[in-house]
């Protein structure tokens, strides 16, 4: 599937809500490489979503996509964070856990 796609289809899905979320978690399992187009689609979509007042969150991303990320700069303010998961679980545990004014877990 096209990033660019996917990046307006999540926009779009977004504005049509009455309500939007505080956090959109993307399941990265299916990622299995990160390129430079990937990487800036992902920082641009973030952009959008921040100016919504939306965080991106990503949650299990694939070992060999998560070497790669760690290589950029952004990767480590996300970690820093808490937008950045080992797991789903894990992810929706620390939404609860901000919820409720606890500090969140992050991979």
């Amino acid at each position: 599937m096209n990033i660019r796609r996917v990046q307006r289809e999540l926009i779009e899905r977004i504005d049509a809500l009455d309500t939007p979320p505080r956090v959109v978690l993307l399941d990265a399992r299916g990622v299995s490489d990160v390129s430079v187009t990937v990487m800036d689609s992902f920082a641009e979509t973030d952009r959008r979503l921040s100016v919504r007042g939306i965080e991106l969150w990503v949650a299990e991303l694939p070992t060999q996509a998560l070497a790669r990320v760690r290589r950029g700069t952004a990767w480590a303010t996300w970690q820093d964070a808490g937008r950045t998961h080992a797991s789903l679980d894990a992810a929706v545990t620390a939404f609860r856990r901000d919820c409720s004014g606890g500090p969140g877990q992050a991979q």
